[in-house]
């Protein structure tokens, strides 16, 4: 079997169609129809993706993203009947991968649950000079996070993408359109959801996130800065 998936939905007709279509493309599913009951199924099968409503009893869709995102940097699509970017944009500052709005064709859903699990499983691999490293930050292939200062940061793969790309052009700036296609590839991804994953980046890194001195937004697009983190490594060490 694919992938095992974790369908979150207290609509237990829509959640009937959705298990039944992802089995139908050799998907494994696990379901749950509340928050609290979601977060047990979660830690109890370690799914791969999971596919969330947002309105649901109990802990709704967002405070159950944001306690998965504590725990892993799994996959998350959001299900809403809410298309307002206040929204959507919330859903994606606390750590969903994508979003998609009711009513939806199952064709739609299973095309971005594809697409999602492409860009978590196609993790960037070091290149021939290793993993890329600039004063005290650098990658961990191994365990998909950061190291700065010598302590471990968990990424998204997003997160560890974007980081990946501007570490190899450390003091040039990148075009956020080079960013974008690197990311979520040539038909995916987009400027606000680009921006939205380089905050999320900054609150891990910056002492201010709201200054940033290691990730700076430059040139249509962003550049990681060596002076700052070789200034930031002297400081700290």
């Amino acid at each position: 079997m694919g992938a095992k998936i974790l369908v979150v939905d207290d609509d237990a007709d829509l959640l009937d169609v959705v298990s039944y279509v992802l089995r139908r493309h050799q998907f494994t599913v696990v379901t749950a129809t509340d928050g609290l009951q979601a977060l047990e199924v979660f830690d109890r099968e370690a799914p791969d993706l999971v596919i969330l409503d947002v309105n649901l009893p109990g802990l709704n869709g967002f405070e159950v993203c944001r306690r998965i995102r504590e725990r892993a940097a799994t996959p998350i699509i959001m299900l809403t009947v809410r298309s307002e970017d206040a929204d959507v944009v919330g859903a994606l500052r606390l750590g969903a991968d994508d979003y998609v709005v009711k009513p939806f064709s199952t064709s739609q859903l299973v095309a971005r649950v594809q697409a999602v699990l492409r860009r978590a499983t196609g993790q960037v691999t070091a290149g021939p000079s290793g993993v890329p490293q600039v004063g005290a930050l650098r990658l961990d292939l191994a365990t998909h996070s950061a190291i700065w200062h010598g302590q471990a940061i968990p990424l998204t793969v997003e997160e560890y993408k974007i980081l990946d790309c501007l570490l190899r052009r450390a003091g040039q700036p990148v075009p956020s359109a080079e960013l974008i296609e690197f990311v979520w590839g040539p038909r995916g991804g987009s400027e606000e959801l680009l921006k939205i994953h380089v905050r999320r980046l900054r609150e891990k890194l910056e002492a201010d996130p709201d200054c940033p001195r290691l990730v700076r937004t430059e040139a249509g697009g962003f550049l990681l800065d060596p002076a700052a983190a070789g200034a930031e490594a002297a400081a700290g060490g």
